[in-house]
């Protein structure tokens, strides 16, 4: 006899629920919409963390690399020891 699935109604099958079910979609909807994307907003009109805000005067947009420090300076060229 080949054993069959279990249904929903069996005993062995357990019933805990698989994912937030549609209230807990919602509320998690209603808490994006009404305080992650405001603050988010807000945040984004009073700093440009990645300086992507043209700037006329410059030359370049360039940062040139900070140097390595002493003890790490040829920490990255395998050709070359501590």
């Amino acid at each position: 006899m080949a054993r069959r699935g279990l249904a929903p109604g069996d005993p062995g099958r357990l019933n805990a629920p698989s994912g937030p079910g549609r209230v807990g979609r919602a509320l998690l909807a209603l808490l994006y919409f009404v305080l992650v994307a405001p603050v988010g907003g807000v945040l984004r009109l009073f700093r440009d963390p990645l300086a992507r805000r043209p700037d006329p005067a410059a030359a370049t947009y360039w940062l040139p690399a900070a140097p390595a420090p002493p003890d790490r300076a040829g920490a990255g060229d395998p050709g070359r020891g501590p």
